[in-house]
């Protein structure tokens, strides 16, 4: 713990960060600075050279995870990620990005709509200065020795598409719009919809309505499975 102090306050820039907290880093995660990476990788199109923090070899000649270092505690921003997003228009080997300051570390892979850039959003963050059993678990998944960037890419892309979903759940059931009233006014056995019906239906789509109906979705989900004892929504109220 006093080394990983003393490395915090001689990284006072991104050579010293890289060199004193991100490649002890990937050195406890397997990698070698002899056969597996390489600083200051020249990213070479249209005329142009961009120079990449750490480009990390795993088979093959070409990297396949690149790497961008920020000076040790500053705060990682959306400024920084285009920084490394922006590699991997041109860079189409590369299939995980990381953003880190040598404390925080972001892995992303590339949008599920437009692959010539990375997700916003990292798939996965560790923190040095916070992390618990599971992060060590998902971190494990980039030990040198048995790293798989398939797999890795295929739980990624099944996180962002659980986010994406979430979200479009969320602005579905949030709106009321009168297309989603209809289609519930069509399951309560109405026909036509009128505008004081419309207008009922609205004011009762609210917080307590969506719990009691996700209250007779798990009771459902728990009775098809025949899970046995089923504590209910009115017992844990009164517990």
């Amino acid at each position: 713990k006093w080394e990983f102090k003393k490395a915090i306050e001689h990284s006072n820039n991104e050579t010293n960060t890289r060199d004193y907290l991100i490649e002890p880093f990937f050195g406890a995660l397997g990698y070698s600075a002899i056969d597996d990476y390489v600083h200051e990788y020249s990213l070479r199109y249209e005329g142009s050279v961009k120079s990449v923090d750490m480009a990390i070899t795993l088979s093959g000649k070409n990297p396949e995870i690149l790497v961008e270092c920020k000076k040790a505690n500053i705060n990682l921003t959306k400024r920084h990620y285009n920084q490394l997003s922006s590699y991997y228009e041109k860079h189409k080997e590369s299939k995980i990005g990381i953003l880190t300051n040598g404390i925080i570390y972001r892995f992303y892979s590339r949008s599920l709509e437009n692959p010539t850039v990375l997700n916003v959003n990292p798939f996965f963050e560790f923190n040095l200065n916070n992390f618990n059993f599971t992060d060590l678990e998902k971190l494990s998944l980039f030990y040198r020795t048995e790293i798989n960037i398939k797999n890795i890419i295929e739980e990624a892309e099944d996180f962002y598409f659980l986010e994406n979903f979430e979200s479009a759940l969320f602005k579905t059931l949030n709106n009321k719009s009168k297309p989603f009233r209809k289609l519930i006014h069509e399951n309560m056995g109405g026909g036509r919809m009128g505008d004081k019906i419309s207008e009922k239906i609205y004011n009762h789509i609210n917080y307590y309505a969506y719990e009691q109906a996700v209250e007779k979705i798990r009771l459902s989900e728990a009775q098809s499975k025949g899970k046995g004892i089923i504590t209910t929504l009115e017992e844990k109220r009164c517990f």
